[in-house]
């Protein structure tokens, strides 16, 4: 039971990275403010994608989910960038 607790733990803090990685790098590509009211759909699409990241998606696969939401193509871009293109920042 405690493995399965440190997993989960392990985790949420990754997905919990994820964002906020990919929050600083929005920040960087869009006014951010203007997206206030949506913000917890974007986390809520980010922490998805990175799911199936984890779970070996392939990038097609990503960048098809990513077409799928139901979010601004600036922040869909941002998204798929952050995930699949130049703006990949997997430390």
């Amino acid at each position: 039971a405690i493995e399965g607790v440190l997993a989960h733990a392990e985790a949420l803090g990754y997905f919990q990275g994820v964002w906020q990685g990919f929050y600083k790098y929005l920040q960087s590509k869009a006014n951010v403010a203007g997206y206030r009211n949506i913000m917890g759909n974007i986390r809520a699409a980010v922490i998805h994608i990175a799911r199936l990241e984890m779970s070996g998606a392939t990038d097609t696969e990503i960048q098809n989910a990513i077409q799928a939401l139901g979010l601004p193509d600036d922040v869909k871009t941002a998204i798929r960038d952050y995930f699949i293109g130049a703006g990949t920042q997997k430390a």
